[in-house]
């Protein structure tokens, strides 16, 4: 879609309603933004990806269902592993992500330790 767009539409229509998902009820399609966004941010580059899409995922950090916020710590280690956010930027989100690595479910501490590592790298 990002390629049949292009970069103009695809930040001026299509970003707009991804952003959208994240307010959904349906707690599936924003843990499929979460997984998905990766993708598109790799089209839009560091700067949206720093500026509209970031604040939307660490948000997703602290979403009532567990399986959404450990999608979104997985994201938040892609994009610094894709290198559209610099490490030093998610010094914050590595505090926020610190009391997670005691969570009771599996798949939250094992996300945080996974975006704790290349954040540290």
């Amino acid at each position: 879609l990002c390629h049949f767009y292009g970069h103009d539409k695809v930040e001026e229509y299509l970003l707009a309603q991804l952003l959208t998902f994240l307010n959904d009820v349906d707690w599936e399609l924003r843990r499929a933004f979460c997984e998905t966004v990766p993708a598109v941010c790799v089209f839009l580059g560091p700067t949206l990806t720093s500026e509209c899409i970031l604040p939307c995922v660490e948000n997703a950090l602290f979403d009532t269902v567990e399986l959404v916020a450990a999608e979104a710590l997985k994201c938040m280690s892609a994009l610094v592993q894709l290198r559209l956010i610099a490490p030093h930027v998610m010094l914050e989100n590595v505090r926020a992500a610190m009391p997670l690595l005691l969570h009771p479910r599996n798949c939250v501490r094992t996300a945080a330790a996974a975006f704790v590592v290349p954040v540290s790298e």
